[in-house]
């Protein structure tokens, strides 16, 4: 799981190419320790710095293991 894109529609956990790597990269803090995506955090590239960071709004899921979880399956 990692933080949603903002403003990306058809965001997905997996690669889209690397167009999509290239704004996950610059969208979504790294955190070095777990070696993973933030999970709670989205950069605000609106900003122009590329440094300050907002909670997350919406979440992409991994599907690799699991095609449907109940989190997915709810709708809000």
């Amino acid at each position: 799981m990692r933080c949603a894109i903002p403003d990306l529609p058809n965001d997905t956990f997996a690669s889209q190419g690397r167009w999509h790597d290239a704004l996950v990269n610059a969208s979504i803090p790294w955190d070095s320790g777990d070696q993973t995506f933030d999970q709670c955090k989205v950069r605000d590239i609106l900003d122009g710095r590329h440094n300050e960071t907002v909670p997350c709004e919406k979440w992409v899921y991994d599907k690799q293991s699991f095609k449907r979880t109940f989190v997915t399956s709810v709708s809000i």
